[in-house]
């Protein structure tokens, strides 16, 4: 952007200037404040991938993508019991970029934990089981995965 002043003698030339840089789309734009009065609308065209896995363990999971936060959310009544049990699979395009453990509630407030491995297997926690189905869980969890996009 040139300045413009008062008396300068290429003024509509620079004027002209700064409007073609300014729609520019290659435009790179820094904002240090911003102050929104009404709506603020950010990448409005992202899309949200969703999935529902139902497994052979007794969990639904439904997942959702927006980006590269991927959100979690089950329930169930699991079947399997122990620690490192396999329950389902998280399928690409979903995976977290660390293993991701997680708090588990149970109907009678008994805790346990849940892991997300970064290949997506979703397994009992080395430091809880699950219930062997006698109450059901629910729980939800986030995370960041730089998995390719589902199709």
């Amino acid at each position: 952007m040139e300045k413009i002043f008062k008396g300068m003698d290429n003024g509509p030339d620079v004027i002209n200037g700064n409007f073609n840089e300014l729609s520019d789309p290659k435009r790179d734009v820094t904002v240090n404040d911003l102050t929104v009065n009404g709506q603020l609308t950010i990448a409005p065209n992202q899309k949200n991938y969703s999935k529902t896995i139902t497994d052979n363990n007794g969990l639904q999971f439904t997942i959702n993508r927006i980006g590269n936060i991927v959100f979690a959310f089950f329930s169930g009544n699991p079947t399997a019991t122990g620690s490192n049990v396999l329950l389902a699979t998280v399928p690409a395009g979903y995976r977290p970029i660390s293993n991701n453990y997680f708090i588990v509630e149970g109907i009678w407030d008994n805790l346990m934990t849940f892991l997300v491995t970064t290949g997506g297997q979703v397994m009992t926690g080395t430091h809880g089981s699950s219930n062997g189905g006698e109450r059901g869980v629910q729980g939800s969890s986030v995370w960041i995965t730089q998995d390719d996009f589902p199709e």
